[in-house]
């Protein structure tokens, strides 16, 4: 077992659908319980950060909303952060099923100076996917309380976007390619954004 947390990112709803991602059923299990299990045997520590923790009273593990809701990852980042006394978390999506023990234990063995470690493959880096230490909190909670108020003087005037991206550049990340490793497939990001990608999904976890 690693001494850092686990935080469980229960994703947006599904597209063009009123269902959460992490609801969605796979048999008799949905798709957090499935994360979960698959963290459950790395992690002593695992945390779900939502704005909705009552839909996931079937999980025994501790639920916390953000201070900074409508911010994503970041802003479950800075929550568990805040609310825990732990050195590092490692974050994973729920929308992101096909992510291994293997990555997971691969990028928990990396050695770096680095405060973020993130994996990368196919040129694409999966920010929801990595290690965050306990040090950027005060620059993760100056970012998005900047955020918050420049939201809520100019969302009424124009399209507000917040790119964790922009983030990582600033801070600097351990980015840690992936693609030529043993465990590494095509499948291993693959993303649940639609209908289609849930009947996929459901095909190959079935």
């Amino acid at each position: 077992m690693y001494s850092i947390a686990c935080v469980i990112l229960p994703g947006t709803k599904l597209e063009n659908l009123d269902t959460d991602k992490s609801l969605l059923k796979f048999d008799n299990k949905t798709l957090i319980e499935i994360i979960y299990e698959r963290v459950n045997c790395i992690f002593d520590n695992i945390i779900i950060c939502t704005e909705t923790p009552e839909n996931y009273d079937f999980l025994p593990i501790q639920k916390i909303k953000s201070f900074y809701p409508g911010f994503g990852t970041l802003s479950a980042i800075h929550a568990t952060l805040k609310n825990f006394s732990i050195d590092k978390i490692f974050t994973i999506s729920c929308d992101t099923p096909f992510v291994t023990c293997s990555l997971i234990n691969h990028l928990l063995n990396i050695k770096t100076d680095e405060l973020i470690i993130v994996p990368k493959a196919r040129g694409i880096i999966h920010f929801t996917i990595g290690i965050y230490s306990k040090n950027i909190l005060p620059i993760t909670e100056e970012v998005l309380n900047a955020n918050f108020i420049a939201k809520k003087i100019y969302e009424k005037k124009k399209p507000f976007c917040f790119n964790i991206e922009n983030f990582l550049e600033r801070v600097g990340a351990e980015i840690v390619d992936v693609e030529k490793e043993k465990f590494y497939f095509n499948d291993l990001f693959f993303n649940i954004n639609t209908l289609d990608d849930y009947q996929y999904v459901k095909e190959k976890l079935v």
